[in-house]
């Protein structure tokens, strides 16, 4: 059979069985069809187990003939013998198979990447690699203490329970005032402390000194250096005084230079070297 015909064939099924055709043209391409697939084929017979013996001609029912058609009609055509060489000729007579290859390298990728990118964050740390760490969440160190300064690690301490505290047990005098605050107003100063509550702490050769002091809400205590026109304070958080201290910082101008403290918890205090020009 043809190509051709199997064309030929292809369009009837369409006219005789598909959507779309009226009854007259459906009735004369089933007729058509039945007419075209009488094709007469040889039937071996005999009684050699390879059918050797007097070949006979007979026709396909209609119904037999039909499958044969369909068959025909989506299997390769036979090879011309004028079929391309090369590459081209190649691809043409093996279409089917390279379709299916092309088919399932693309599968073939497609799970390729999916099994690459379904590893978690321990398989990739790990893996094959000899040279690769082989912590385990028991090795992973656990968060530092929590602070609320920068001043160090240690993990915070309730103000009630420091040494610092204990300077306001006596009495306020002259000397525990910052000028700063000598009105009696630590609003001015920007500072929301309880002006009564301020004590002095520490004093240096050049001037510079030092003074606790409470906050207004009675829950945090502060720090003070006062250096030339410039207070500046560092509080509690909380009521929870930072395990390394609380430290202070601050510039003066005249000699310009940067001095900072710090206020342990036990009361002691640590000076900060001075850089001047």
């Amino acid at each position: 059979m043809s190509n051709r015909d199997v064309d030929r064939i292809a369009r009837l099924q369409r006219a005789a069985y598909g959507a779309g055709a009226d009854s007259a043209a459906r009735a004369a391409a089933v007729a058509e069809l039945e007419a075209l697939l009488a094709v007469p084929v040889e039937e071996p017979t005999g009684e050699g187990p390879t059918g050797e013996g007097e070949a006979r001609l007979t026709a396909l029912p209609a119904a037999d003939a039909a499958d044969a058609a369909d068959a025909a009609a989506t299997a390769d055509p036979p090879e011309a013998a004028d079929a391309p060489a090369g590459v081209v000729g190649f691809l043409r007579r093996n279409r089917t198979a390279v379709i299916s290859a092309a088919a399932a390298l693309a599968v073939g990728l497609t799970i390729g990447w999916g099994l690459g990118a379904s590893g978690t964050p321990t398989e990739r740390l790990g893996g094959d690699d000899p040279g690769a760490s082989d912590a385990t969440d028991a090795d992973v160190p656990e968060p530092e203490p929590f602070t609320n300064s920068y001043t160090g690690a240690l993990p915070p301490v309730p103000v009630a329970s420091t040494g610092a505290v204990g300077v306001f047990t006596r009495p306020q005098e002259p000397d525990d005032v910052p000028t700063h605050m000598a009105d009696g107003s630590s609003g001015e100063a920007g500072f929301d402390l309880e002006t009564a509550s301020t004590r002095l702490i520490g004093e240096r050769a050049d001037g510079v000194k030092v003074y606790a002091a409470r906050e207004e809400n009675g829950v945090d205590i502060c720090v003070l250096l006062a250096a030339g026109q410039l207070l500046a304070k560092t509080c509690t958080e909380f009521g929870q005084f930072n395990g390394s201290g609380l430290l202070v910082e601050g510039t003066y101008e005249e000699p310009y230079g940067t001095v900072g403290v710090l206020w342990r918890p036990d009361g002691t205090l640590a000076w900060a070297a001075i850089v001047g020009e």
